[in-house]
């Protein structure tokens, strides 16, 4: 028994690592690529999911059983922490790393699902049913049934499993990740390692794939996700952390520029970027606004040198993407979240090849917000101000939006806090959202939007909706509908028929006329109408005392569609808006 658990640990690895070819990104043409890297068709990336090193008494492992010739059908589940993914978006394909050669193998009837869970059950249960978390959504079929066939490969080598591409990984919850197959013609043994500190991150079963329960194991095979574009967490952690001031400082009267310098190795993507965010340090209490120039270019370097010097640190010519645009950063934003950029003045496509610089310029600023880097032993920005000139070895936390991905604008408790009882009820209405651009971050055409459900419900018909989408610049809404929309497009008006879903699917309601967002501005969603039939699901609100803040001035809602006035709450539905 020892030695077959052992031969499980690998076996989670090699899942993740590969790619499709993906479909062509919108959102614009490249600029700045690099003459010997031709701009990509699309944005990609791919995140490996590897436990920490052990300490010692803690080895790494091997996994066989999954995918084995012996006498059994099997089942896997496996737990992967948001925190250990570090990225979001609709995943294509999914790689396992060899932990010993191998020859190649066929393996029939294989079945992989995927699920969010909550990042508060941080250990799984032994029976398979009860992990896929309640208010998260429903277990989505990414492979199969169909025969896998694995090549052979070397040691430490990775083979892919392309994956159907409807799952959207969020980002935010936990990954399950469940498999199924019945016997192979050969053993495949895959690496894996052992969590520190222990928790249950695998359940299974070798002699029956329809058994409801499973023998716990705390090791993950080291695993590979690539995703057609999203949210790709950049993570320094090779240093100590800092709170670095520079450049979302107080700088009346001057500006500041800064050159940040990320490696190809740590994106591991390439394509257009769309958006950048920067995370908090701590939790902010007051409301900073910037005024900020952004630029992007692929650099060959190293290490930054000296000073801006010009353009002598980019290999090609940077491209201005944000030209002296407004950032606010809202109070109550929570330590560890993100703010990110707009970038509504340029496109810019990342080789995935050269190393990148990210520019800013600080041309006034209110107020000031402290991020987070960490030291890394070799200059990795640059800054250039009648301040403080120098270079830092520090690299910034980012995370990089690639082409492809939806904005999806989640609240910290939504699914733990009340709901909100419109829009999709047998009542009627009228509400009111503003986002603000710092949570949005990418300009594009929305051709969908969609809010996570709080709870399951039946199929419902006769929803009779009029759905608005304006820009705005006021932090908060006003209690007149019309005076908050003021450039408003009627982007849907008539019936909805809405499918039977479980708490955490996301109902989209699909646009008759696409809406283009510039990115700069806020957005204002307005939905007005009459339910259909009784009961109805609600969406996913944050409405905790926390959110008061954070939302203050963000919800205005009328008793019926008619309505010209509204109150206003500090509230927010969860909402994902697809963008062309």
């Amino acid at each position: 028994m020892q030695q077959h658990i052992a031969t499980h640990r690998r076996f989670f690895t090699a899942l993740i690592a590969s790619l499709f070819a993906l479909p062509a990104a919108c959102g614009g043409g490249g600029g700045g690529g690099a003459a010997a890297a031709p701009a990509p068709a699309a944005a990609s990336f791919t995140k490996t999911a590897v436990l920490p090193a052990a300490p010692s008494g803690v080895s790494a492992g091997d996994w066989l059983g999954i995918f084995s010739s012996g006498a059994g059908s099997n089942r896997y589940q496996a737990l992967v922490r948001a925190q250990d993914i570090k990225g979001s978006g609709p995943l294509r394909s999914l790689a396992f790393r060899f932990g010993a050669a191998s020859a190649g193998n066929s393996c029939p009837n294989v079945t992989i699902k995927l699920v969010h869970r909550d990042v508060a059950a941080a250990t799984l249960s032994t029976t398979f049913a009860n992990n896929a978390t309640s208010g998260r959504g429903v277990v989505t079929t990414v492979f199969g049934p169909a025969t896998l066939t694995i090549p052979a490969g070397a040691l430490g080598d990775y083979f892919t499993v392309p994956l159907s591409g409807a799952f959207n990984y969020n980002g935010v919850d936990n990954l399950i990740v469940d498999i199924e197959s019945d016997v192979c013609t050969a053993n495949t043994v895959l690496d894996a390692h052992d969590a520190s500190p222990v928790y249950t991150a695998l359940i299974w079963n070798v002699t029956d794939r329809t058994a409801p329960t499973g023998s716990v194991w705390n090791s993950l095979a080291d695993m590979k996700f690539t995703f057609a574009g999203g949210n790709n967490a950049v993570l320094n952690t090779t240093g100590a952390a800092i709170g670095a001031g520079s450049p979302f400082t107080d700088t009346p009267g001057a500006a500041r520029d800064v050159q940040f310098l990320y490696y190809a190795s740590d994106i591991n993507g390439s394509g257009p970027l769309t958006g950048i965010a920067f995370p908090l340090v701590s939790a902010t209490t007051a409301e900073s606004t910037f005024t900020v120039t952004l630029k992007l270019g692929h650099s060959t370097r190293a290490e930054l040198a000296g000073h801006l010097l010009g353009n002598n640190n980019y290999s090609d010519t940077p491209v201005t993407v944000a030209n002296n645009v407004s950032l606010s950063i809202p109070a109550g934003l929570p330590a560890g979240s993100y703010f990110w950029i707009p970038i509504p003045d340029g496109s810019f496509t990342y080789n995935g090849v050269d190393n990148l610089i990210v520019e800013t310029r600080i041309s006034a600023s209110l107020g000031g917000v402290v991020v987070r880097a960490h030291s890394t032993g070799g200059p990795q920005t640059t800054s250039s101000t009648f301040i403080d000139p120098g270079t830092n070895d520090w690299a910034y936390d980012s995370k990089f939006r690639f082409a492809g991905g939806s904005l999806d604008a989640i609240t910290p408790a939504a699914m733990t806090a009340a709901l909100d009882s419109f829009p999709f009820r047998d009542t009627d209405g009228k509400r009111q959202y503003l986002y603000r651009a710092a949570e949005l971050g990418t300009r594009g055409t929305i051709t969908k939007i969609a809010c996570r459900t709080g709870q399951g419900g039946i199929a419902e018909t006769g929803f009779i909706y009029t759905v608005a989408l304006s820009h705005g610049t006021a932090p908060t809404l006003g209690t007149t509908f019309a005076t908050n929309l003021t450039s408003p497009v009627t982007v849907f008006n008539g019936t909805l028929n809405l499918p039977a879903v479980s708490a955490g699917d996301w109902v989209e309601i699909p646009l008759t006329t696409p809406f283009a967002y510039n990115g700069r501005d806020n957005l204002v969603l307005e939905i007005g109408g009459t339910g259909g039939a009784p009961d109805g699901f609600a969406c996913a609100s944050d409405n905790t005392a926390a959110s008061a803040t954070l939302y203050t001035g963000r919800r205005l809602y009328g008793a019926t569609s008619a309505a010209a006035t509204g109150s206003v709450a500090g509230s927010m539905i969860d909402t994902r808006f697809t963008l062309q």
